[in-house]
């Protein structure tokens, strides 16, 4: 069972539809444009026109769990839970598919495969991923990457191409669809690493000789230790690639949630590293521009350092440290979001991006108990959800726009997903911050730009207590401040930290003894006499 409401912003703004429904409801999905909406039921997909609500299409798939649309939106990946296991000596043939490609425009099945583990819609590599202007498909099997052609009509032949990859652990192919990257780990002994290939140069099926045959030389290659799952990012130019490598376990016994290392790749081989992290710590999210020519990472224990850089990694703007763990570039690229939901507080920074590549701060606001964040079509507005079941309780959103200004504030009694419907390309032109806006957004931010110190409740009250704990912020000044450029040379810290038990409220000898000079000093004076001491 799902309900439905929509709300029109006045002006121009995109439509917001917010889903909620019984605890039985799975996942939904718009078409890259915004004109379909799928939705996921236990015997299938319905497909339906946002606009008017007209039921379009009904696709068959036995326990269905998730879909996602192509990105260019001509097919739609349809996922169920896999079925059990065919028992020993049957045929894998005879297991029921689970995982179908559709297309869009007249419904026929494209592909049916089986698909024995497990994804949910949102996973940055899916097992079926389809590259941009929807021409081919991607598979990843054991040991193997399949590649499928997709036609305009009827199914698809079969494998077209294969990457023989012994033990691949994530694929994906690059925006423009010239280009696959691929990722082994670690395995008895031997460096995992993560490679490039041209599609073009992938062999054609039947040919490569399987995966003891070996693939051929990548384009671009990076090896690594300690690697147990790893993620690709592509940049949107398909220019350069972000490989996440995770392990269960951190060498420095200083996390019980493991490690993880960022590498970058040049798709062109003509450089390959580790990015430079500012923190230590672990990496919480990496987020590249629209654009593609820079990305932002967040790493480092709490608070986590913000670091922008270019499509060179090169670190070239320090954007400060702050309890975030989420980032997110509006659809422009104009506007940068960093939000600190879950455990955290749910403070939100937004940051305007400059013609001249400079990241200012724009806006501020506090969201508590977010879960998703995500900015609107026209990148003017940011969606703050609180959902079940990841909370029980204040499920709601809240639209924050990118001055820090409350716009909306909508609660429900259970609400599983919240979502902008997605706008055509060219839809909202790229418009800057009003004047207005961007000066009362800049006053409240110089106001919160130091926050108040904690302070523990016995101590509260006390004389010269605000003043010490000032001294202890201090000795974390590299972790505050406003955004910068980054220098070779890195300025020392500012301010000492009291000792373990010092007394906040006493001021300290060299304080005293100098107060006590410029006393005499004014007694001096006043009476016209000699100043002692000077």
């Amino acid at each position: 069972m799902v309900g439905g409401a929509g709300l029109r912003q006045p002006g121009a703004n995109p439509r917001l539809v917010f889903l909620f429904s019984l605890p039985a409801t799975h996942p939904t999905a718009f078409s890259p444009d915004g004109a379909i909406l799928a939705l996921v039921s236990p015997d299938g997909v319905t497909l339906v026109d946002a606009e008017s609500g007209i039921e379009k299409a009904k696709l068959a798939l036995r326990g269905a769990a998730a879909a996602e649309f192509s990105p260019g939106g001509g097919f739609l990946l349809g996922y169920a839970r896999p079925q059990t296991k065919p028992a020993k000596g049957e045929a894998e043939a005879a297991a029921v598919p689970n995982l179908v490609l559709w297309r869009v425009a007249d419904g026929a099945r494209v592909l049916a495969l089986v698909h024995r583990a497990q994804w949910r819609r949102g996973d940055p590599n899916p097992p079926l991923a389809v590259a941009a202007g929807d021409g081919a498909a991607y598979h990843m099997v054991n040991n193997a990457v399949n590649v499928y052609d997709l036609p305009a009509k009827g199914p698809a032949t079969g494998v077209a191409r294969k990457l023989p990859l012994r033990g691949v652990c994530a694929a994906a192919p690059s925006p423009d669809g010239a280009r696959l990257a691929a990722a082994v780990p670690e395995q008895k002994g031997s460096p995992g690493y993560v490679g490039i290939w041209s599609v073009a140069d992938l062999p054609a099926a039947g040919t490569g000789g399987g995966a003891d045959a070996g693939p051929p030389p990548p384009t671009a290659r990076r090896s690594f230790f300690r690697a147990s799952q790893v993620t690709l990012l592509w940049a949107p130019s398909s220019t350069a690639l972000l490989a996440s490598v995770a392990t269960d376990t951190d060498a420095t016994n200083q996390s019980y949630y493991g490690d993880v290392k960022l590498h970058f790749l040049a798709a062109d081989g003509s450089l390959d590293c580790l990015v430079p992290l500012p923190k230590e710590g672990p990496v919480h999210d990496v987020s590249w521009s629209p654009k593609g020519d820079t990305f932002v990472a967040l790493a480092g224990y709490m608070p986590a350092k913000a670091t922008l850089f270019n499509a060179k990694c090169d670190a070239v703007y320090d954007l400060g440290a702050g309890p975030h763990a989420l980032a997110r570039w509006s659809p422009h690229g104009r506007f940068l979001a960093l939000a600190g939901f879950g455990n955290l507080a749910g403070d939100v920074a937004i940051f305007d991006r400059k013609a001249d590549g400079k990241l200012k701060p724009c806006g501020a606001a506090r969201v508590e108990n977010g879960v998703t964040c995500d900015w609107a079509p026209d990148g003017r507005s940011l969606l703050v959800a609180t959902l079940a079941p990841r909370l029980r309780v204040d499920n709601g959103i809240r639209i924050v726009k990118y001055d820090g200004s409350l716009l909306l504030e909508r609660p429900f009694p259970v609400l599983l997903e919240a979502a902008w419907r997605p706008a055509p390309a060219g839809a909202f032109p790229d418009a800057p911050p009003s004047p207005r806006a961007l000066g009362a957004a800049k006053a409240a931010t110089a106001k919160a730009a130091r926050p108040a110190a904690f302070v523990p409740p016995h101590l509260r009250g006390r004389p010269g207590t605000q003043r010490a704990a000032r001294s202890v912020i201090g000795a974390n000044s590299d972790d505050e401040g406003g955004p910068r450029k980054i220098s070779a040379s890195k300025p020392p810290g500012i301010g000492k930290p009291l000792p373990p038990g010092a007394d906040l409220g006493a001021d300290s000898k060299a304080a005293s003894k100098n107060a006590k000079r410029r006393a005499a000093a004014a007694r001096k004076k006043a009476e016209g006499g000699d100043v002692p001491g000077a």
